[in-house]
């Protein structure tokens, strides 16, 4: 029992020393030259933060445009050709066997990690687990890669399916005013009323 209460007083003199201490004079001048270094500091870096934000938004829009371009780009190709259209399966074809070869390898490599000895072979399992992470981020680009392959194809289909339709509704259009016809509104095409019709008879 002595013991318990000698140490009880022991943490009751430290906790009030602590807590003398958090209120004294010395502590918070500590407090406020510490906010007020931290204050011009952020005072000062803010600019060149704003800055770098703004060269990195501008980088990324850049980057973004760019790409975009780049896959119209090569959407008009596969619109244009054929023979790019049938080069564009084949890349992705290749594409994606290259991923499944990648996949089977990481999980061989997977494999080995596992059933390997960890505590006699470390550097060993750590090696191996690097290789597996490799392989398992190049299969997943390799399916990547044919994905978007995959997606610039359908995208040059879909525009080649608009512009087919947008032709042949400019045809039908046209058909119609030369025909004096009336159009999906009832509204008549061209010089159909009686009186053109009498111009055009005499």
């Amino acid at each position: 029992m002595t013991c318990i209460a000698a140490l009880a007083l022991q943490l009751l003199s430290k906790t009030t020393d602590a807590h003398a201490a958090i209120f004294s004079r010395e502590w918070w001048i500590t407090v406020f030259l510490v906010g007020l270094a931290i204050h011009l500091l952020a005072s000062y870096l803010k600019p060149h933060l704003d800055q770098i934000g703004g060269w990195f938004s501008r980088a990324w829009t850049n980057r973004n445009e760019a790409r975009a371009k780049a896959r119209q780009e090569r959407v008009d190709t596969l619109k244009r050709s054929r023979r790019a259209k049938a080069n564009a399966t084949t890349e992705e074809l290749r594409a994606r066997l290259s991923g499944l070869q990648w996949m089977a390898f990481s999980t061989v490599f997977l494999v080995v990690f596992v059933t390997s000895p960890s505590p006699h072979h470390r550097w060993d399992n750590i090696a191996i687990l690097i290789i597996t992470i490799f392989v398992l981020v190049s299969g997943a680009n390799a399916f990547s890669k044919g994905n978007d392959i995959h997606i610039d194809m359908l995208e040059a289909e879909e525009q080649q399916r608009e512009a087919q339709k947008n032709r042949i509704e400019a045809e039908m259009e046209e058909t119609l005013s030369q025909l004096g016809l009336p159009d999906d509104n009832g509204d008549p095409k061209g010089p159909s009323d009686s009186t053109s019709l009498r111009g055009r008879v005499g």
